[in-house]
């Protein structure tokens, strides 16, 4: 089986300020003894499911960690007409 391509896993349970609470002894990394994320880190997390996402640790206790989800918005800017992240 392939090694999952994020940081944590979380469960499909969002809150509504996009955090989602996750384990690091549930995650890929768990025996990744230089893994060590702190508020402000910014991370990978996966469902299993769906693609990756990016997100910013924002609480941890011991195993548990907290990360707000980044949705990346894609916004076109009227005078180029280039899609650009928003």
């Amino acid at each position: 089986m392939d090694q999952p391509n994020y940081d944590l896993w979380y469960d499909a349970a969002v809150d509504a300020d996009l955090v989602v609470e996750t384990w690091i002894s549930h995650s890929p990394r768990f025996s990744d003894v230089d893994f060590d994320p702190e508020p402000g880190d910014w991370l990978t997390v996966g469902d299993g499911e769906e693609p990756s996402i990016r997100g910013r640790v924002t609480q941890r206790d011991a195993n548990k960690v907290w990360v707000q989800l980044e949705l990346g918005l894609a916004s076109t800017d009227a005078e180029s007409g280039v899609l650009g992240h928003g």
